[in-house]
């Protein structure tokens, strides 16, 4: 498994309509705050596998392996990604499965986890009229650990915060994207706004807020440490 032969496909849920998508990251850099126990091998009620490895690790892994002079290192001005994780989503064990990836950044609003997910492209030699067209946006899962082996992941919900702006109750900025329907919008809203709305959302009453539409119950099935080796 290497990150030069990862191929990226836009099937994959989380880049249906059913979630909140936004242009901004949904933290503020002084919002990260890791949280490894999410690290190793993962599969989903539905036998999809999640393998998610620290950002850290794979720049050091890199950078080591590398026989070039040149430095692998982030710029300084992506120096918090270090503390983010990459997501490789399959949806099953089959040796020809496509992989989708992600850039995962872990944030904490008082005592809840989030995770803030983006699409990374991979390289390739040509480009359709189609990926052409497609924008890579940010979307926002609650995390819960139930257990050491047991996490769960729960999407913000377009239906939920769609109530919300139809009742009036909601200002975070938005445009409406492709045909004629105010729900199929996308947030620009600034991270600082985003990240304050989820606070408020988060301590709200509303009922069901994070009964998503798009949700995975995972189970660990592997460590962090035979993913850096696979590497």
């Amino acid at each position: 498994m290497t990150l030069k032969h990862v191929t990226i496909v836009f099937t994959f849920l989380l880049c249906n309509s059913c979630i909140v998508k936004s242009l901004h990251p949904f933290y503020t850099k002084k919002s990260i705050e890791s949280q490894d126990a999410i690290l190793g091998k993962w599969e989903a009620d539905d036998k999809s596998v999640w393998r998610i490895i620290s950002m850290k690790n794979i720049i050091e892994k890199e950078k080591k392996d590398s026989t070039e002079s040149t430095s692998n290192e982030l710029p300084k001005s992506y120096n918090h990604y270090n503390k983010g994780y990459l997501v490789l989503y399959t949806e099953d064990e089959k040796e020809d499965s496509e992989e989708d990836l992600f850039m995962a950044m872990p944030f904490k609003i008082k005592d809840d986890f989030f995770i803030d997910f983006l699409p990374i492209d991979a390289p390739l030699e040509t480009k359709s009229p189609l990926e052409n067209h497609l924008l890579n946006t940010h979307s926002v899962a609650k995390l819960e650990i139930t257990s050491t082996n047991r996490i769960k992941l729960k999407w913000l919900s377009k239906d939920r915060i769609g109530e919300l702006y139809r009742n009036n109750k909601i200002k975070l900025k938005r445009v409406v994207v492709g045909f004629d329907d105010n729900d199929n919008y996308v947030l620009t809203a600034s991270s600082k706004e985003l990240y304050s709305f989820l606070k408020k959302y988060n301590a709200s009453d509303i009922k069901n807020k994070w009964g998503a539409d798009i949700g995975f119950s995972l189970k660990k099935t592997g460590s962090h440490n035979d993913l850096i080796k696979e590497l």
